[in-house]
């Protein structure tokens, strides 16, 4: 699903669905405004981002360098302590497979989302779909891209800053402002890359949002399409 689909299906969804997303702990998803990626700014940052040393490079040889705290402080997503298991195709009972292009990339029990560590799937996942992109650019790149424009726009200051920075950074954007950044970037600074990096934001408690009820197995398969969002929307970069 685009971010454009999770915009528009996101309205459908009932109160007790927004509760079971608070619940498994990615309620920041439900603040999204960002239903379309300029892509000429997506495909530089993908191009500029050093797999090797986790940073995208700016101008002048300067990095910055993405972590797993990024990722936390740019969606809110949950950092726990166990790892996302890559699911296998005889994984059966509680656990539900979300399907990427491979058909079986990870596998999660609902009743241990939250658990899992999501950051450090966002880190792993924009790695691999990088180095696989690279090497075939012409097809459509399947990473977190929008953790990884969020994430620059916040991080690198160019000139001054067009828009406030709260915790999650997720929050405080929306299509219109990308596109005013990317056109700022290329009218004001002939090109992407030449700000400077600025520090972190700090973190603040997360929103709860209450609410009805509905079918489990319905709401659970809403959830499951919200979370495979940021970790395998195509988008061609060409």
């Amino acid at each position: 699903m685009s971010p454009y689909g999770l915009c528009s299906f996101l309205p459908t969804i009932s109160d007790e669905q927004k509760r079971d997303i608070t619940e498994l702990g990615f309620v920041f998803l439900l603040t999204l405004r960002v239903d379309k990626i300029p892509s000429r700014l997506a495909r530089w940052l993908v191009q500029n981002f050093d797999t090797c040393r986790r940073a995208v490079k700016l101008a002048s040889n300067e990095e910055f360098r993405i972590s797993e705290e990024d990722v936390y402080l740019t969606m809110g997503f949950p950092r726990g302590s166990k790892p996302v298991q890559e699911a296998k195709k005889s994984d059966k009972g509680e656990y539900t497979r979300v399907l990427d292009e491979e058909k079986a990339q990870w596998a999660v029990d609902l009743k241990e989302v939250k658990d899992l560590n999501w950051c450090e799937f966002t880190i792993d996942s924009l790695i691999s779909c990088t180095d696989k992109w690279k090497r075939q650019p012409k097809v459509a790149y399947r990473g977190p891209l929008l953790f990884l424009m969020l994430c620059y726009v916040d991080r690198v200051l160019c000139k001054k800053r067009m828009i406030g920075r709260e915790f999650p950074i997720l929050a405080n954007w929306t299509s219109k402002d990308l596109w005013a950044r990317m056109n700022f970037e290329l009218e004001s600074c002939q090109g992407f890359g030449k700000g400077i990096e600025d520090d972190r934001i700090k973190a603040s408690d997360t929103l709860t949002l209450y609410i009805q009820e509905e079918e489990a197995d319905i709401r659970a398969k809403k959830v499951l399409l919200i979370l495979n969002v940021s970790f395998s929307e195509p988008c061609c970069l060409y």
